[in-house]
């Protein structure tokens, strides 16, 4: 093995931990999870991953990147039953994530929702070429094509 790639490597793993604070764009699993996590602290893995749809498991293996990365503290408290259970905690570092990754998400939707918006423009505009094409060439076709699209809405 060389040395020639090894200043680069040092260089990266230098920057490493302020990566791993830095919230990722797009991971819309540990946005959701610091969501809940922000809404109620005391919520157990199994009813974060029935109210995110996803297992247990994949839960767990989220909850301990999040603690890992700094941004949740996990608490652990004894409740009434004996079990042991715990309360998640947003860290100030994971306010700051939270905050960012919701700037991201929220950017996100509204590129989707100007992409749906221009597709929805385009798609009129073929149904109006149509029906006006339709029109042209059998008067009695456009009123057809207007009944058929007024029960496909309802």
């Amino acid at each position: 093995m060389t040395n020639a790639g090894r200043p680069e490597r040092a260089v990266l793993e230098s920057h490493r931990s302020t990566f791993e604070r830095t919230p990722m764009p797009g991971n819309k699993l540990d946005y959701e999870l610091l969501q809940q996590i922000a809404t109620q602290s005391s919520a157990s893995q199994r009813g974060l991953a029935v109210r995110l749809g996803v297992s247990v498991g994949k839960v767990n293996y989220c909850l301990r990147a999040l603690v890992d990365k700094g941004w949740v503290k996990a608490s652990n408290f004894r409740r009434s039953d004996n079990k042991w259970a715990y309360a998640y905690l947003l860290t100030p570092s994971g306010v700051s994530a939270k905050l960012q990754l919701t700037r991201d998400f929220l950017t996100r939707k509204e590129h989707e929702f100007e992409q749906l918006q221009a597709e929805i423009a385009v798609l009129r505009n073929e149904v109006l070429q149509e029906h006006t094409a339709a029109q042209a060439l059998l008067p009695g076709a456009a009123t057809l094509i207007e009944s058929h699209h007024s029960s496909d809405q309802s």
